[in-house]
């Protein structure tokens, strides 16, 4: 604040003081309760220190000479402008101390704000992980930062995830000093013993000849019998994506559900394939398709979204037989 904004503080301060005493003068009369007089020397002082505009002169009496002082107008002090918030991170995925991850797992860390792509990415660190090597991708309008490597990481290496200093958000804030420390640290799985024998699922899907098609192009970010929220096991895989992205069908079938289904599944489809297969896609945004309706393999069904019990915008695909849940990925060909 500057010396003249302090001076006319000051200066109504001072009138303040006066009229207090005035107000708490027993012999007071109720206009005099209002008004204090002053000596000419000292209203001087005070329109001095605190501007023409605060105070104003009053005649109280008619042969009365002594100027008298009332409040003023409200001294205006310009309002400061708003500092953008400090991003902060909400999560890092893989999440912290999680085990079994995939080799080929995506790598993602989600913001509250829209972030800058070049700092961000720079300010993200993997250990013994080379980040040169692989592909950036932004998603949910820039606040979800996904990086694929180009090389699987190793079967059963503790990596660690964490987040530098120098990351930024798009209006140019930086992260702050949490975020800056975050780090989330995940195992991948050890490497699997020779190829077993065809599952039941898989066994069934030779036999019945079906062609299963991956419903949404995105990474994996929770898989089928994980436990990473508080919603429990996992009956299905979660599928990154942006609300909007269209929806297909995995295989041909017939429409048996199509819209709210229910508080945790929100805006959903659900296909029979005969043979007491059914398959269901989650938290959409819309549907594009009615009960009854024959699909064909690939074809677009709904929107993604974020309906239901969805921490954020994705597909939750699952696979049943009869009320028993099998893995999605039994069945579609890992993208």
């Amino acid at each position: 604040m500057g010396r003249p904004a302090l001076a006319r503080l000051a200066g109504l301060a001072l009138v303040v003081g006066l009229l207090t005493i005035a107000a708490a003068d027993p012999l007071a009369g109720p206009t005099q309760a209002r008004t204090a007089p002053v000596s000419e020397r000292t209203f001087a002082r005070i329109a001095a220190l605190s501007g023409p505009s605060s105070v104003r002169l009053l005649s109280i009496g008619a042969p009365s000479t002594t100027p008298t002082i009332e409040d003023g107008p409200d001294l205006q002090i310009p309002a400061q402008p708003e500092t953008p918030p400090h991003p902060e991170v909400v999560r890092f995925r893989p999440f912290d101390r999680a085990v079994q991850v995939r080799p080929d797992a995506p790598l993602s860390v989600r913001f509250t704000q829209p972030m800058d792509h070049a700092s961000t990415q720079a300010a993200l660190r993997v250990s013994g992980l080379d980040l040169t090597r692989g592909r950036f991708r932004w998603a949910e309008n820039d606040t979800v930062l996904v990086f694929t490597p180009s090389v699987r990481l190793a079967y059963g290496k503790r990596y660690t995830m964490s987040l530098g200093s120098i990351a930024r958000s798009a209006e140019g804030m930086p992260v702050d000093a949490a975020a800056a420390g975050a780090e989330s640290s995940f195992t991948v799985m050890p490497k699997p013993k020779p190829k077993p024998a065809p599952t039941k699922a898989q066994a069934l899907r030779l036999a019945t000849g079906s062609r299963w098609a991956s419903p949404l192009r995105g990474p994996i970010t929770q898989y089928f019998g994980q436990r990473l929220t508080r919603y429990g096991i996992h009956r299905g895989i979660d599928i990154d994506g942006n609300t909007g992205d269209p929806v297909r069908a995995a295989a041909t079938g017939t429409v048996i559900a199509a819209g709210w289904v229910d508080a945790c599944s929100g805006i959903a489809v659900g296909l029979d394939h005969g043979r007491g297969l059914s398959s269901w896609y989650r938290h959409l945004s819309s549907v594009g398709v009615r009960v009854g309706q024959r699909v064909s393999v690939g074809s677009i069904i709904g929107r993604v979204g974020n309906t239901g019990c969805s921490l954020g915008s994705h597909l939750h695909f699952a696979i049943r037989r009869g009320d028993t849940y099998l893995n999605p990925l039994g069945y579609v060909k890992r993208w």
